[in-house]
């Protein structure tokens, strides 16, 4: 029965779909539909061109009460489409089981122009799709001669649906011509699991309220005392918390949430606010003191441990039940002040990635382990970024399973400007961080509607909670795919994960079957990590003549044998853009490492741009970044696991020389940073500011370690 099936379904999608091949199609006569994993980004180069792309037939397997999307791609021929509408027939099995229509969820993608991409794996202008417009609020499109829309379905599978076989269809209308698209899904004999992961996102209602005032209408406060409830509820459909309650602390209605199956976290008042002792007390009341947590300091720095370490004593004092969430990583400086850890996904701020044990030691001691994603760190890491791959959200429910991580924050799910359908640039040079959903009214709807990196980051949670069901060394053996290299969340290739295979390997696992053995292809890491760095073995020449730090790279000292013949890079193999030229000279004498940098131009500025030299002992434990700007400012950094300090008082020197299509930067570095004056890791990196791809990304010398202390290569000063 199961080969009849998935025969029937490829008869179907060949009888009813026009074949797109790899590429979007050239213009014709007649319009057609070609189906899309959910997986694949549709990106385009101009408007309604899309990139090339490769058909799937809509072919979903889900367990109970889980959802599985797809997207549809319909394209025009040499004629205009008008009254472009989709609809769904629901689904059913042919002993007559029913899914209803009111299961299949359909929208339109919003596309939106990133003329200064993120600095992710894409640097091109792109237009993006995100935003998801309800057909309800828009039942008509049209499209233009030769070029394509894309609807984005979502199918919900009841929790007391039967398993198997369920058959159904997508009508598409346009100029009055009818097609059909079928869809298969596979109800598997599995119930999603009880939620778990302590997902959470912020939304700040007075400042979401403001933004309404500012670019649509002003709310009263019973409007307001609405739409708060509206986008928390909104939010807990995605399996995600919003860190405040919708309801004051002293209502009753705050019971209702605090009971509610759904609603795992909710954060603290601050301490001395009188709302404090309220929240305490009706949490208690409801046997949900396990759901709170107190997050009110972000990212601190070294020099705010011991506010860290003050709050925590508070809180405690409060109720020694209470947690502390800090966004920080495990370490010393802050042990048995930090209930809940949540470090960036990269250790951005201290030594460039995830200590594992230590997470593992304080899941131990009965802390939890979050952890959190930004604007830092960038491809290869996966981010939720709007000009980023769909598979590097959907990663990281694979990936907190693996490392047995139990929650996120993220920063806000609403951060728009005033025109979030048409520009959604963001904080730091990115596009689409802090935001996660946009309001309907701008499509004539009322609240939030979602985003396709929303929809994604649930089939994520999902994902995570079926993993989680698992005995840990099957849940192991599944996720190895996301095990390429030392760091356990730098994935140069995640784009390319086999999702079909790895799902019908999860329910297999979860039906009590072996998992196939599968081979860990690590040829990526392999070849990166054994890449040369320097010549010579990776050998620094000593120099008999100090070098002048003029700027002039005088060739009596700075000569060819010391220069580094070696194009920097985003990663090895990087050919999404061709960075400009980068030269290096290394060099040395008793006391000093010397490095000069030719840096040539795309454009006639620098502005904007800067480079680095890293250095750290063998036992990895700190590194230190010397940086020079090219406005001549420079400044020392230390990261540790403490996190990232701003050092005065170290006896260096650098000069920056500006000239027509280059610059030049010389650094003078005491040898006394490193532990060992013979041996030791280093980096040498540039923010480039390119005008050709509009953005600005960086490049290193060694393009593997990605921010990683631990995949910094070895160098060795000659005698």
């Amino acid at each position: 029965m199961q080969l009849f099936s998935s025969l029937l379904v490829v008869l179907l999608f060949c009888f009813w779909v026009a074949p797109s091949g790899q590429a979007a199609p050239t213009p014709s006569a007649t319009w057609h539909i070609t189906p899309v994993s959910s997986l694949h980004k549709l990106t385009a180069r101009t408007v309604g061109v899309l990139e090339p792309f490769t058909a799937e037939p809509v072919q979903l397997h889900a367990a109970r009460g889980e959802w599985e999307c797809f997207q549809i791609v319909i394209t025009a021929g040499n004629q205009p489409l008008s009254d472009v509408s989709v609809t769904s027939t629901g689904l059913a099995t042919h002993l007559g089981e029913y899914l209803p229509v009111h299961n299949v969820q359909l929208f339109w993608e919003n596309y939106v122009l990133v003329s200064h991409p993120s600095g992710n794996r894409r640097l091109e202008q792109l237009w993006w799709p995100d935003a998801l417009i309800p057909t309800a609020l828009h039942p008509r499109q049209t499209v233009a001669p030769g070029q394509s829309i894309v609807a984005w379905g979502a199918v919900q599978v009841p929790l007391d649906a039967r398993s198997g076989e369920y058959y159904g269809a997508v009508d598409i209308v346009a100029n009055g011509e009818a097609k059909q698209l079928a869809i298969a899904l596979t109800v598997e004999p599995i119930t999603l699991p009880k939620a778990s992961m302590r997902g959470n996102v912020a939304i700040y209602y007075d400042v979401l309220r403001d933004w309404y005032q500012k670019n649509l209408k002003p709310l009263d406060d019973a409007q307001f005392a609405r739409m708060k409830r509206q986008y928390y509820e909104f939010v807990l459909d995605y399996h995600i918390n919003a860190y405040d309650l919708p309801v004051p602390w002293n209502s009753d209605d705050a019971n209702g949430y605090l009971n509610d199956p759904r609603v795992l976290s909710v954060r603290l008042p601050t301490l001395g606010s009188p709302d404090l002792p309220l929240a305490v007390h009706r949490l208690k009341q409801n046997n949900a003191l396990p759901k709170a947590y107190y997050y009110w300091i972000d990212e601190p720095p070294p020099q705010r441990y011991a506010e860290v370490r003050s709050t925590t004593q508070q809180l405690h004092a409060v109720d020694a039940g209470l947690k502390h969430c800090v966004t920080a990583h495990p370490n010393h400086a802050l042990k048995g002040a930090v209930d809940i850890w949540c470090p960036n996904i990269g250790d951005f701020f201290g030594l460039g990635h995830l200590d594992l044990d230590l997470l593992e030691a304080e899941r131990k001691q009965d802390h939890e382990t979050w952890w959190y994603t930004m604007v830092e760190p960038k491809f290869p890491y996966p981010t939720w970024l709007l000009d980023d791959d769909a598979s590097a959200v959907r990663s990281y429910g694979w990936m907190m399973a693996r490392w047995g991580i139990s929650g996120f924050v993220y920063s806000m799910a609403h951060g728009w400007g005033p025109r979030p359908l048409q520009n959604l640039q963001s904080f730091a040079g990115t596009n689409g961080d802090g935001t996660l959903l946009y309001p309907a009214e701008l499509v004539g709807g009322t609240g939030p509607m979602p985003s396709i990196r929303l929809m994604l980051l649930r089939d994520a949670i999902e994902d995570y909670e079926l993993l989680l069901s698992l005995p840990e060394a099957q849940r192991a053996q599944l996720t190895q795919e996301f095990v390429k290299g030392p760091s356990p969340i730098l994935h140069a290739d995640y784009d390319e994960i086999n999702w079909n295979s790895l799902r019908s390997k999860l329910f297999a696992a979860l039906a009590g079957h072996p998992i196939p053995t599968q081979h860990q292809d690590t040829s990526l890491w392999q070849r990166l990590t054994h890449e040369k760095l320097l010549p010579n073995n990776g050998t620094i020449a000593q120099t008999k003549t100090a070098p002048k730090l003029d700027g002039q790279l005088d060739d009596a000292v700075w000569n060819a044998k010391t220069r580094i013949n070696q194009s920097f890079q985003r990663i090895a193999g990087d050919k999404s853009v061709t960075p400009p030229l980068t030269s290096l000279w290394a060099t040395h004498d008793a006391q000093y490492l010397y490095i000069a940098l030719r840096c040539t131009l795309k454009d006639t500025t620098a502005k904007g741009e800067w480079v680095a030299v890293d250095l750290a002992p063998l036992t990895s434990t700190e590194r230190w970044r010397l940086i020079v700007r090219a406005n001549g400012q420079s400044e020392v950094q230390r990261h540790t696991r403490e996190g990232q300090f701003g050092i005065e008082g170290l006896q260096w020197s650098s000069t920056i020389e500006i000239y027509n299509g280059f610059y030049n930067v010389e650094i003078k570095i005491p040898l006394s940073l490193v532990e060992d004056k013979k041996s030791f890791r280093f980096d040498a990196l540039r923010r480039v500011n390119d005008p050709i791809v509009g953005t600005r990304y960086t490049v290193r010398l060694h393009p593997t370690d990605a921010g990683d202390v631990y995949l910094m290569p070895v160098v060795t000063l000659a005698p």
